[in-house]
């Protein structure tokens, strides 16, 4: 009916608000007064919160999930708000979701925690915040890497020292049978510091 179609047509303006203009949640709150449907994918797959979150716009955020929107909502790549808000580095929102009560064991589509995003990204502080809240160190992706090994890989060396300080397996394998100096390969800045401890290959 026409209340409904009204609903989705704002529910689209909702997601493009989201992603263009996070920091506007005035529109924001006057589309969700005018009924907006806070849960609409837009073209990309995102829902409006998937797009504040990868903004990194708490208010934004806020006002979302206090108009009931699914904390745990994915996008085409399997990814929530709380993935997404690790992958862009912002650790105050991370903290702010994961107090909010999303899951910090959810995985994206290849297999990917929060944690691993944001190690594999060189997000440091998103990573500190993670840890500080119990984040799971040895969760395994879809290639069985670890946040310490997927870390290693991408060459961030702050990432992987604080991982190891924070008591994560260096001798965990992936599904080729690579350890952490495998894994960081032609990596350097990584595998100096890893040959500069006793005991890792």
């Amino acid at each position: 009916n026409s209340r409904q179609s009204f609903g989705h047509h704002a529910g689209m303006l909702l997601v493009g608000t989201a992603a263009h203009h996070p920091r506007n949640t005035r529109v924001a709150e006057d589309l969700l007064r005018m009924e907006a449907d806070v849960e609409l994918h837009g073209q990309d797959g995102r829902t409006a919160l998937l797009c504040a979150a990868e903004a990194g716009n708490i208010p934004m955020v806020e006002c979302l999930l206090d108009a009931g929107a699914n904390l745990e909502a994915r996008d085409r790549r399997g990814r929530t708000p709380l993935i997404c808000a690790a992958c862009g580095g912002n650790e105050l929102l991370v903290e702010f979701l994961a107090t909010c009560g999303a899951d910090m064991k959810a995985k994206d589509r290849q297999g990917r925690t929060p944690l691993m995003c944001a190690a594999a990204n060189g997000k440091l502080e998103v990573v500190r915040c993670l840890c500080a809240l119990g984040a799971e160190l040895e969760a395994r992706d879809n290639k069985r890497r670890t946040a310490l090994l997927a870390a290693a890989g991408a060459g961030q060396c702050e990432v992987v020292s604080l991982l190891a300080a924070q008591g994560a397996e260096m001798d965990a394998r992936d599904v080729l049978g690579r350890t952490v100096l495998g894994c960081a390969g032609c990596q350097g800045r990584v595998v100096r510091q890893l040959t500069q401890q006793p005991g890792k290959d």
